[in-house]
């Protein structure tokens, strides 16, 4: 019985579940140089790289992947071509756009989306516009992918589709609103996700049918979290299973006793 207990206990020593644990703030500024444009951009923090790119589609098409490229002094943006005004120019925007459906040429409304790819779990805190359309008054949509499964890619999905397909919106999808130009806007929700969107305001995403159009901003920096994992030990768990292994110890124990007895019996 003894030995049972003794074993138990040095399991229990290492009995230990992974739980998540707030690390180190990270901030990154996105207007010190110029990029040109490129299919994805990559910064280093710490061990760890964030990848970003950009993403295109009208809400009745398909998403499909677009260049992002930064500005010295303006930020992150996303070229725009056949933009209908110059508010989208540049911009991650939600600007009318001329395009070609079969022998026509029609104009459509074009929602455009910044991921972030940080390679880990973070907690994205907040992210500051510049450069754009409103100093005082800019929508946003942000989303983080939530779902256990990998992501894939967005290319072919439609807007509609991602809150069915593993994203969830960060909070209040309507509270990112009044954004203004300069100064931090807090993400809600506290959600932890390797891969989160961010990009001008975009109705499918809330219960908010209105917004507005011709919106545009570039993204001069974002502040986040890491999120570790780290070994918690459950000393509840352990001594359930020390009291499960000596259970065991004392059934086994009876039992060769009264085999004992009865093989005296026997004897006799």
């Amino acid at each position: 019985m003894n030995k049972v207990i003794q074993l138990a206990a040095a399991a229990a020593l290492v009995f230990s579940v992974a739980a998540p644990v707030s690390a180190a703030s990270v901030d990154l500024n996105f207007t010190s140089g110029n990029s040109g444009a490129r299919n994805s951009l990559t910064y280093a923090y710490g061990d760890d790289q964030l990848t970003v790119s950009g993403f295109s589609g009208l809400n009745s098409g398909s998403v499909s992947g677009s260049s992002v490229q930064t500005w010295a002094g303006w930020g992150l943006g996303m070229p725009t071509s056949n933009a209908v005004n110059s508010n989208g120019a540049h911009r991650v925007s939600n600007n009318e756009v001329s395009y070609r459906d079969g022998r026509r040429r029609v104009t459509g409304r074009q929602y455009q989306m910044v991921m972030f790819d940080f390679g880990r779990e973070v907690s994205l805190d907040s992210f500051t516009v510049g450069d754009a359309v409103y100093s005082d008054n800019n929508w946003a949509s942000v989303l983080a992918y939530t779902d256990t499964a990998p992501l894939t890619t967005l290319n072919g999905q439609k807007w509609s589709d991602l809150l069915e397909s593993g994203f969830s919106t960060a909070g209040d999808a309507n509270a990112y609103t009044g954004v203004t130009q300069g100064t931090p806007k807090l993400v809600e929700g506290g959600l932890t996700s390797q891969y989160w969107l961010v990009g001008v305001y975009n109705a499918v995403f809330s219960d908010n049918p209105m917004g507005t159009y011709d919106e545009g901003f570039k993204l001069t920096g974002i502040s986040f979290s890491t999120v570790d994992i780290a070994e918690t030990p459950l000393p509840a768990a352990a001594w359930l299973f020390i009291t499960g292994l000596a259970g065991m110890g004392w059934v086994k124990k009876r039992k060769a006793k009264r085999e004992q007895q009865a093989a005296l019996v026997v004897a006799a």
